[in-house]
């Protein structure tokens, strides 16, 4: 059972800080992550997977769930490189 998610943010300094965002980027490193943002809602959630453990046979599930899967340990250069550089 997984329990990171917004919904339990209710009432709490953290809920007033991230309602009015539109735009979240989530880090998971499994399948259960992808719900983390729920519970508030956002224009847009990029979700980004870390995949280390039994690669082949988690993959596809993985990019079924996950808008960017980094495989072994693989470097955030596409965070850096795609996403930050057009933020700035």
């Amino acid at each position: 059972m997984y329990n990171k998610n917004e919904g339990h943010t209710e009432g709490h300094d953290y809920e007033a800080m991230v309602r009015e965002r539109e735009n979240v980027i989530l880090l998971g490193d499994s399948v259960g992550d992808v719900h983390m943002c729920e519970g508030i809602p956002h224009k847009n959630v990029l979700k980004i997977g870390f995949l280390n453990e039994n690669v082949e046979k988690l993959l596809p599930k993985y990019k079924s769930i996950y808008d960017v899967v980094i495989t072994n340990d693989g470097s955030l250069d596409f965070v850096e490189n795609q996403i930050l550089r057009h933020l700035m």
